[in-house]
């Protein structure tokens, strides 16, 4: 197990006064939790956990921004460890609470914001900035969690499993403001799970981080901007299985895939038109070829890829991470 190496140690508390409210109050040692509420402290510690420093800047960024989540969600300002370990308690309590998220919630306040700074290895403040991402992800206010395999931004770190995402586009943030932010977790899910009943999928068994981006694509299919609507557009005609007589789209193979979980679109930015033709294209062949989507996604995309070594060596490792269909 990796430790701080006691030089590197000793030139992080320089930079904060353990005594100072930055430090447990009550033992006036410095602890994980602590690291949450100083920025600086926090990327200098990953830092010296040889966490390059653009990413060891933005988890630590992630941090308070997942804290200050938190600390809307609980309508009171979350200002130190024992607040956050108070919040997290109450949290932990609900029964309301999906059991994943009440793993993690216990397995921080069990194993890791009260632990010492000087006894804190590498693997254990990863473990805790991962799970603070996914709880702030459920039940913070105004974010997303992604499986960091698929996140685009930070390279892959191990024990990092999740990350946060704040959406860019007016539209998404306006639908956060007044759909989902004014949901429980529970009531989120029950008005997910009621959306894809009607759209043909009865069992949607959804993991709960997964909700509220899929909250999200099916608000746009009528609150989007034109870009946003047409890759939704494109993401159900692939997805389609009957049409009712009303006219009416049964979409039951909208969870054979998970296009609809796209930071790309949530974003509104410069590639989403490209996204929506690539997602016609493989509508098109999978009709005429009968492949399942998996297949007909694989084959358009290699079929693009052409001789080109480049794009092939990419394609393979968006195949293998599986981040929009099933990891190979």
């Amino acid at each position: 197990m990796n430790f701080i190496k006691p030089i590197i140690l000793s030139s992080l508390i320089m930079l904060t006064n353990i005594t100072s409210t930055f430090a447990s109050p009550a033992s006036g040692v410095l602890k994980l939790g602590d690291l949450l509420f100083n920025e600086k402290l926090l990327t200098n510690t990953l830092k010296g956990f040889n966490i390059p420093d653009a990413e060891a800047i933005r988890l630590s960024r992630y941090a308070r921004i997942s804290v200050d989540s938190l600390s809307q969600a609980h309508q009171k300002s979350v200002k130190n460890n024992k607040e956050l370990i108070s919040y997290i308690k109450d949290l932990n309590h609900k029964s309301s609470l999906d059991p994943t998220t009440k793993i993690k919630t216990t397995d921080v306040l069990n194993t890791s914001l009260n632990k010492n700074v000087d006894k804190m290895s590498k693997d254990d403040l990863i473990r805790t900035l991962s799970n603070l991402y996914y709880v702030a992800s459920i039940s913070g206010k105004n974010l997303m969690g992604v499986c960091a395999t698929c996140n685009k931004d930070t390279p892959l770190i191990p024990g990092l499993d999740f990350l946060i995402t704040e959406t860019r586009s007016t539209t998404s943030k306006n639908l956060f403001t007044h759909m989902i932010n004014l949901k429980t977790p529970g009531a989120l899910s029950k008005h997910v799970s009621g959306l894809l009943r009607k759209l043909g999928i009865k069992n949607s068994n959804l993991a709960p981080i997964e909700e509220r981006p899929m909250a999200l694509f099916l608000a746009l299919k009528e609150s989007g901007s034109p870009a946003q609507i047409a890759y939704v557009e494109a993401v159900f005609e692939l997805s389609l299985t009957s049409v009712r007589k009303n006219g009416d789209q049964e979409v039951g193979n909208l969870l054979e895939h998970r296009l609809w979980n796209n930071q790309d679109l949530f974003d509104n930015n410069e590639f989403l038109p490209e996204w929506t033709k690539l997602i016609k294209e493989v509508s098109t062949y999978q009709k005429k070829s009968k492949h399942s989507i998996e297949k007909s996604w694989e084959d358009v995309l290699t079929i693009r890829a052409g001789e080109d070594t480049d794009k092939y060596a990419k394609l393979q490792a968006l195949l293998k991470k599986g981040c929009f269909m099933k990891p190979k």
